[in-house]
């Protein structure tokens, strides 16, 4: 299996930094291991099949089919790297994703941390695509703000404000109230990220930022 993990890391490592080198035997031996029964091999398939969507979404469409379905997969790793793999692709071609987002956003009630900032990373990657798609999540957004999990969720939940601020900033005006209390977390990591995100929302809002 490590020889698998190894080419498949290898894949990702070249989409990442040479993608026009990619060869279809790359993809495919990508798309093949999504259905691994190791759940490791079907993880790290994912994070390869996410870094060739971000530049050829159009050669992993099916991988992506199947990547919604693995949200619901009973190996957290698996959901992890999938809507990560679908966030990727997404901010590649948003028509791959935007009429499936529900699916993406049932993560925010994942029992697993690491899950839900996932899901928050991929929602950051689509947002880049378009912004507006996200628009009937805010509340949602803004209740993640108070996540149970300090330091892989909720010091980070203020950035998909960051993101949404800098494309569709009316749209998250009314969450400056509840970035501002946020300015008064414990977590010197959390106030930071509230930090940037009103200051970009403000920017793009036009105004002079008050932090």
């Amino acid at each position: 299996m490590s020889k698998i993990i190894e080419r498949l890391q290898a894949i990702a490592y070249t989409a990442q930094t040479n993608p026009t080198i990619l060869t279809g035997d790359d993809i495919a031996f990508a798309i093949q291991n999504i259905k691994s029964d190791n759940g490791k091999v079907a993880a790290q398939a994912y994070s390869t099949i996410g870094h060739i969507g971000l530049n050829h979404p159009e050669k992993v469409m099916r991988a992506i089919d199947s990547a919604f379905a693995s949200l619901k997969d009973s190996n957290w790793e698996i959901r992890e790297q999938a809507v990560l793999a679908i966030g990727r692709t997404g901010r590649a071609d948003i028509n791959t994703v935007k009429n499936r987002l529900d699916k993406i956003i049932q993560l925010h009630c994942d029992p697993v941390p690491k899950v839900r900032a996932a899901m928050l990373d991929a929602c950051q990657s689509i947002a880049h695509a378009k912004a507006a798609v996200f628009k009937p999540y805010i509340g949602l957004f803004e209740r993640m703000l108070d996540d149970p999990d300090v330091h892989g969720v909720r010091e980070h939940a203020p950035d998909i404000f960051r993101i949404i601020g800098k494309y569709e900033p009316e749209m998250v005006e009314r969450s400056l109230v509840l970035l501002k209390e946020k300015l008064r977390d414990p977590s010197p990591a959390t106030q930071a990220h509230a930090v940037e995100a009103i200051r970009t929302i403000e920017t793009f809002l036009r105004r002079t930022p008050t932090v």
